[in-house]
């Protein structure tokens, strides 16, 4: 577990989160399976995008208006899948 205290309250910038996942990375042995478990805070395309260049598994909760695209180009936002606790839902 890495963290860092910011001087400010609210939502931290990506830069201070990609800050902090790149020193995560480098104490990390190579090969390491990683999975980030991150809350809505850190929902973001930017963040998403270091997981896949770092082949780092990743489950972020979002907001239920978060729009979404999948590869075949549709638009939807979340609250429009049928998901119920304990539930998943993949394309």
């Amino acid at each position: 577990i890495l963290w860092r205290m910011l001087p400010a309250e609210g939502c931290s910038p990506y830069t201070e989160q990609e800050a902090l996942l790149r020193r995560a990375a480098r104490l990390l042995p190579p090969g390491a399976r990683v999975t980030l478990l991150a809350d809505r805070e850190y929902g973001s395309a930017d963040l998403i995008g270091f997981c896949l260049r770092h082949r780092w598994h990743f489950v972020i909760r979002l907001k239920k208006n978060r729009w979404c695209r999948l590869r075949c180009g549709r638009a939807f936002q979340l609250q429009e899948l049928p998901l119920r606790p304990g539930t998943d839902w993949c394309e």
